[in-house]
């Protein structure tokens, strides 16, 4: 749930962002958009990295492999429903879109963020946090791994082919489905609702 809600309004500001932000607030070449997007991006990567660790230690150990999967439903299912439903704003109000009815799918994501953060209050520590913080207390003066060295000292080969293939797949989406939007609506002066419905 938390992974969608993120996916959601991650698209959902890129989408909004070509058709609605670069009019109404960021003329000319201000880089504003593209920091707060910057911003946004690192924000989605922690959480589905964290959805993701939270699916696989509380998975039994012949199902982490899927689990760790259906954490991944949450970027299309969280794209396709913001696309969908800007679409349909888009189609609904018509030229009131601009003038304040681009709201509507921001204020959607409210009911989304209520649900996210009701789970997250009903979801205890995994085990395995709970044992690591366990064997932290029992011996507080020894030297801790650093995780992240230990990964780069062991696969770097491995790390970095998973980098560029996270990045192939999922930014390369992100930039060429934002680039289309601006594209069909202010190159070729169609309708958003047609890039929407396609990239839907």
């Amino acid at each position: 749930m938390g992974t969608s809600l993120e996916w959601y309004d991650f698209f959902l500001f890129g989408a909004t962002a070509s058709i609605v932000f670069a009019p109404l607030f960021f003329g000319g070449e201000d880089p504003a958009l593209a920091v707060l997007r910057i911003v946004q991006g690192m924000a989605v990567g922690g959480e589905w990295g964290g959805a993701a660790l939270l699916a696989v230690e509380n998975a039994p150990e012949h199902k982490r492999g899927f689990s760790s999967a259906v954490v991944q439903l949450g970027s299309p299912t969280g794209t396709i429903l913001s696309s969908m439903i800007v679409a349909a704003v888009v189609a609904l109000s018509g030229e009131r879109f601009l003038k304040g009815a681009w709201r509507i799918p921001y204020l959607i994501s409210i009911v989304l963020v209520a649900v996210g953060v009701w789970i997250r209050l009903k979801i205890d520590e995994t085990d395995v946090c709970k044992q690591a913080e366990a064997a932290r207390s029992a011996t507080p003066h020894e030297k801790q791994s650093a995780p992240v060295a230990d990964t780069l000292r062991a696969a770097p080969g491995r790390l970095i082919v998973g980098i560029g293939t996270y990045l192939f797949g999922n930014a390369g989406f992100f930039v060429l489905t934002t680039f289309m939007i601006s594209y069909v609506t202010k190159q070729l002066g169609l309708p958003s609702t047609v890039i929407l419905t396609a990239i839907a």
